[in-house]
């Protein structure tokens, strides 16, 4: 009685059940980052024992234009004592991938898919290699909760056109808090904050009723892209450069690519980036797995283009036209910041992390594709369209079970790898004796060979154990964080390494700390 007197009750529980079930299934799927403890790469250069300043979270967070993250991550390193602590900031992220998952399910509800095909196809977003990494990777953490606000901003502007009768006060008041959300999320981090442009595709894309011709789509549209522009402007005005300008900073990522570079850029674009995409769950990326899903798009596109023709209606050739043009400007909106600043050698590169928006688009217009190829087949005799949607439904299944099966893989790869790690070199020195260390002269770490970081796939975050790692300084930040985790400080303890063939020091005062076992065991381990 009482739910039929409140729908609005009716409907936060139902919110808050819906938001629940997600979280069950990725804290099933994600369960090794939260079960050990570990750090990774920067991890261990921001949240150290030595425990950094907030004026050195916020240098370099303004230094990237990213002024919300530098407070964040200083908040996380307060709290970050030793590896069991980093748990808990994992399972932080994984409520946030449960919450974004939500808003992207209730984006394809708002398109009136199915309560069952939304929460799949929601899953299959957030289990994709990107959120793999936000999952495992404590110091992008944040991330995810820019590409949250980010989505909620889309939420509320679709809420705009679905929501007739509204008084206008409730229209300003909604565009003028989804500017604020997105402007948040771009101070926290920008490339997750495109998840605007991504959810922007499904509106776009899986919209039956889309025809430019309406005024009333024309100006949803027209609103939509305003609102993203608008807030990228401000963003880029206050935050790239204003402030630094008041604050006396450089920023390392300021100025706009050149003219002449745009046709080289837009070619990296296509071989590097969206070819990454279109590997879609592989981790492990390629080009004819990418081609494979190239050529599944590619059919869908012209299946569609063939039933609008079929239509006889000019118009409806022109609406397909607009739409497809529309989708292709999305795709590049949702990398832009990449696209268009020019930025460091070192920062050159499509990690996975830096995909999170494109990989959605990508993912979306596969997905729709796959649809128009089940509906260009509704001409065979009893398929009828309750069958063609449990044929997506199973589909979707079956896809959502295989990329779980595989992220868990994946983060399992992620977690045993880097805690084994730190708890063999913690290990170790426990074994020769917290109290020896007082009598020694240096810690020695026998490194193996870089295979761990293959040169074919540089922009790759699912590498091989971190003393494999070119860059030789990385293996002390481990040995650092393994002697505060005993008690020992580690300022009075000299640390250097060789590699395999090089002798092994015969001095009695010298702790040999063996890495080779850990690339054994990266041998047999391997993402997929």
């Amino acid at each position: 009685m009482l739910l039929k007197k409140h729908p609005f009750i009716k409907k936060l529980i139902f919110s808050i059940g819906v938001i629940l079930c997600f979280f069950v299934v990725f804290i099933v799927v994600y369960a090794p980052v939260i079960q050990k403890g570990y750090f990774y790469l920067d991890d261990y250069a921001y949240f150290r024992h030595d425990k950094p300043s907030l004026s050195f979270f916020m240098d370099e967070s303004f230094r990237e234009g990213r002024v919300l993250e530098g407070p964040i991550l200083y908040l996380i390193s307060t709290f970050i004592e030793t590896s069991e602590s980093t748990k808990t900031i994992r399972f932080i992220g994984i409520i946030g991938i449960a919450l974004l998952a939500s808003v992207i399910c209730a984006v394809f509800r708002r398109v009136r898919f199915r309560y069952d095909q939304a929460f799949l196809m929601s899953t299959l977003i957030c289990l994709l290699p990107f959120m793999q990494i936000f999952a495992s990777w404590m110091i992008i953490m944040p991330s995810i909760y820019s590409a949250l606000l980010s989505s909620l901003s889309a939420l509320l502007l679709f809420n705009i056109v679905f929501e007739k009768g509204k008084k206008p006060a409730y229209s300003v008041i909604r565009v003028l808090t989804a500017v604020f959300l997105l402007l948040t999320a771009l101070s926290i981090n920008q490339p997750p904050a495109m998840m605007y442009w991504a959810m922007g595709i499904i509106f776009f894309i899986t919209d039956d009723n889309f025809d430019f011709s309406n005024k009333e789509r024309r100006r949803q549209a027209i609103r939509y892209f305003l609102v993203g522009f608008f807030s990228m402007v401000i963003y880029f005005i206050v935050f790239i450069k204003l402030i630094p300008f008041v604050m006396n900073i450089s920023i390392s990522r300021g100025n706009l690519v050149s003219i002449q570079d745009i046709s080289q850029r837009f070619t990296w674009f296509l071989t590097g980036p969206v070819m990454r995409t279109m590997n879609l769950w592989n981790a492990n990326p390629t080009y004819k797995f990418a081609a494979f899903i190239g050529v599944i798009i590619c059919s869908g596109i012209i299946l569609n283009l063939l039933q609008v023709i079929r239509e006889q209606d000019h118009f409806s050739v022109i609406n397909f036209f607009i739409r497809y043009s529309l989708i292709s400007a999305i795709v590049l909106l949702c990398y832009l910041p990449k696209l268009m600043i020019i930025e460091p050698t070192y920062v050159q590169a499509y990690w996975f992390r830096t995909l999170i928006s494109i990989a959605t688009a990508i993912f979306i217009l596969f997905l729709f594709e796959v649809i128009n190829i089940i509906e260009f087949f509704k001409f065979i005799p009893n398929f009828s369209a309750e069958l063609r949607k449990t044929t997506i439904t199973l589909l979707l299944t079956i896809l959502t079970i295989i990329a779980a099966f595989s992220a868990h893989n994946n983060v399992n790869y992620f977690s045993t790898l880097y805690s084994t790690e730190l708890n063999h070199i913690t290990t170790t020195i426990k074994n020769y004796g917290v109290s020896n260390l007082i009598n020694i002269s240096k810690i020695y770490i026998r490194r193996p060979t870089t295979r761990g970081f293959p040169e074919n796939d540089r922009f790759n975050e699912f590498k091989g154990a971190l003393n494999t790692a070119p860059k030789e300084g990385m293996i002390k930040y481990v040995i650092k964080r393994a002697l505060h985790d005993v008690g020992v400080k580690p300022e009075e303890v000299q640390i250097t390494h060789g590699a395999p063939d090089d002798p092994i020091p015969s001095d009695k005062i010298i702790l040999i700390v063996d890495m080779t076992a850990i690339e054994l065991l990266d041998k047999y381990m391997k993402v997929k």
